[in-house]
């Protein structure tokens, strides 16, 4: 079987004015374009005439792009001039090149007279890829070719001339492995390590080709009188739940620029473009064979250093193709390394407690996943969206977010002026609806309690806040990196609240104001009686080991002799210890802290077929729930009756209402009393 090449057409015309016309020899004789609209590029002009010619004034038009040429030497015959431009940035100063984008993907150039009233020449390109250029062959002549090896300022050269590109091989799957078919004439090289084929490196495809699994297959065709043609990527086919990465081993391990390499290079003390690599990607829910081509690079800032690094991968056309459990799909995503100790399980268990608390703080949706990159197993990794403005405006009907991280506030997105003037009403003690206006206090107050239950070290660190930038936008706050536990016994109160402001969770400023500080006590009392209450967190902790205990088993066997990692048993047993603990501890202290005393309050929950009973919007099981709580921090009590039911009023108290304000400190059990619809009873007991 093969198949025709496709040849693209290249027009060249060359418009020649009466003998005396200024610039009449001049040709546009080499261009290379630009691979992204923020990268540079170049146009090469040839005097092909027999006097020298001045170029002042003369124009290099592509549709809304316009430049023109400053004061500059003649051009000599048989000379050649290179003028570089750039692409959408646009120049920031007289030295940087002219605004003129030359898109990879074909367009034409027009050359004008000075003054822009008289064609001179035009020159229409088809696409070209990456490291290549085009131009005439002779030069000012009226053929034109691919030209591999660039040459501005110099002569155009290639044999034999090259005008069209080798169509990618066909990948035909059957039983015997993957057969690729190439257009007539052509040779195939594959490579199954992660390599680029060349035509000096890789296997000749003579037949069927096994794809090991965890491995992916990267073809391209040849022939002499072709550009190589695009690369064809097969994944391993079968069943798989993790992800296969693909990479030029080079990108990973040169000792230069290579992302994992060692030693003074080390790529984890660098960031920046320099550092991206193209890769390729297969994720659940793909194609059995598919591989998406993707932007690379290391991510993180302390566990960079960690011999298990993590990854973030962007899609290299800026479209959200890359999918993740859930039926959603994203520019960007994270593989999480989870390479510090007992990271995985800490941050799954926070991730589901925020959720069943009523997702008050953002979070990313972490799958465990197994990742293999080059078919070598690199263990337990979190496959995530990354937390950033495409993530979050997933929460928010907005067009543009305002993004703030860090202690320092760094913007990431928008504008940090209402960042700052809502960390000055916090420091002012504004009043409660002054503050609730610009802040979503809710998240702030569940910031402050997660910080606390978890005791984190590093809470002033992984602070993300945002909000929606236009009028009513208030900051939410977003919980990631949970890993960085204090013991359950770590009076953890006094260090946080220590840290000025702005240090998340601006604990200090939270506790002096006499309106949130009772909401933040409140909500402390609530989250250690429901979700953090020590039996159901432990319960959770153990679905959690017992889900990814064989994924963690086969984590820990990969790394534990090149770094600290605990085993999974001994993680499983340190998350169950501080899920028994931990609740009574802060408890504790925060009552020590604030000089508050605690008690206990009874909260009487109905069978289901009654209703429910809610503390601050979170359900209580049916029967008898102890709550223990601090004095002068009321708990918001709520009961929703069921279809067909009423609510009569609580028992012992006056109240009809169906939300109570409970002190703790008042004593006595706290009981709804419902009755059917229409009926005249007090209430069921």
């Amino acid at each position: 079987m093969s198949r025709r090449c496709a040849t693209p057409v290249l027009v060249l015309l060359a418009f020649m004015a009466t003998s005396h016309a200024r610039g009449q020899q001049v040709r546009i004789n080499e261009l290379c374009p630009m691979v992204h609209p923020r990268d540079s590029g170049w146009v090469e002009l040839f005097n092909a005439g027999a006097r020298p010619v001045d170029l002042t004034g003369l124009q290099l038009v592509r549709g809304g792009y316009r430049s023109t040429l400053p004061p500059q030497p003649l051009l000599a015959p048989g000379e050649r001039r290179v003028v570089r431009v750039q692409g959408s940035r646009g120049a920031t100063s007289p030295h940087d090149p002219p605004l003129l984008h030359l898109p990879a993907s074909g367009g034409d150039l027009l050359l004008f007279g000075s003054g822009g009233s008289r064609l001179l020449d035009a020159f229409s390109w088809p696409a070209v890829p990456p490291g290549i250029s085009i131009g005439r062959l002779p030069d000012g002549s009226g053929t034109w070719s691919y030209l591999p090896v660039p040459g501005p300022g110099a002569p155009n050269h290639t044999d034999p001339v090259i005008q069209g590109r080798a169509p990618a091989p066909v990948a035909e799957a059957g039983t015997d492995g993957v057969r690729l078919v190439a257009c007539t004439g052509c040779t195939v090289r594959y490579t199954l390590d992660g390599s680029p084929p060349t035509p000096e490196q890789g296997t000749v495809a003579t037949g069927p080709v096994t794809v090991p699994k965890g491995r992916t297959l990267r073809a391209v065709a040849w022939r002499n009188d072709l550009l190589p043609s695009a690369e064809r990527w097969v994944a391993h086919e079968g069943p798989r739940a993790g992800v296969m990465l693909c990479i030029d081993p080079d990108e990973l391990h040169d000792p230069e620029r290579g992302l994992l390499s060692t030693g003074q290079r080390a790529n984890h003390t660098r960031t920046g473009e320099a550092w991206v690599r193209p890769a390729h990607v297969v994720l659940p829910g793909m194609a059995d064979s598919a591989a998406t081509a993707v932007r690379l690079r290391l991510s993180g800032s302390g566990s960079r250093s960690l011999p298990k690094r993590s990854f973030n991968l962007s899609t290299s056309d800026g479209e959200p193709h890359l999918p993740l459990p859930g039926a959603t799909t994203w520019r960007n995503v994270v593989l999480r390394a989870d390479a510090t100790p007992h990271a995985l399980l800490r941050n799954l268990f926070a991730e589901v407690a925020v959720h069943r608390a009523g997702d008050r703080l953002e979070v990313q949706p972490g799958v465990p996943v197994p990742l293999t990159l080059n078919g070598e197993p690199q263990g337990a990794y979190r496959l995530l969206p990354a937390k950033n403005e495409d993530f979050l405006l997933t929460r928010a009907e907005a067009e543009h977010l305002d993004i703030v991280e860090g202690p320092e506030g760094r913007v990431v997105k928008g504008d940090r002026a209402p960042y700052d003037h809502a960390l000055d009403l916090l420091a002012r003690r504004a009043p409660l609806d002054s503050l609730q206006a610009v802040i979503d206090v809710e998240s702030l107050v569940e910031l402050a309690c997660f910080d606390l239950w978890t005791g984190r070290a590093d809470h002033d660190l992984n602070m993300r806040c945002w909000r929606p930038a236009q009028p009513g936008g208030r900051w939410r706050w977003v919980l990631y990196d949970m890993d960085l536990w204090a013991p359950p016994d770590d009076p953890s109160v006094d260090r946080i609240a220590e840290a000025p402001l702005p240090a998340a969770p601006y604990l200090s400023a939270l506790l002096d104001h006499p309106e949130l500080r009772p909401l933040v006590l409140a909500r402390l009392a609530t989250l250690a009686a429901t979700v953090l209450e020590p039996r159901a967190a432990a319960a959770l902790a153990d679905s959690l080991y017992d889900a990814h205990a064989d994924l963690m088993r086969t984590d820990h066997a990969l790394w534990h002799e090149r770094m600290v990692m605990p085993s999974p048993e001994e993680s499983h047993a340190g998350l169950r210890d501080h899920a028994l603990q931990r609740s009574r501890h802060v408890l504790r202290d925060l009552a020590r802290h604030t000089g508050t005393d605690l008690h206990q309050v009874v909260l009487h929950a109905p069978e289901a077929r009654e209703g429910l009973l809610l503390v601050d919007g979170i359900a209580l099981a049916p029967g008898a729930n102890g709550i223990t709580g601090f004095a002068g921090a009321p708990l918001r009590v709520q009961a929703l009756p069921a279809g067909g039911i009423r609510l009569v009023g609580w028992k012992g108290r006056a109240d009809t209402a169906t939300e109570l304000w409970v002190d703790p400190a008042d004593g006595g059990p706290v009981r709804p009393l419902f009755a059917p619809v229409g009926s005249g009873g007090n209430g069921l007991q």
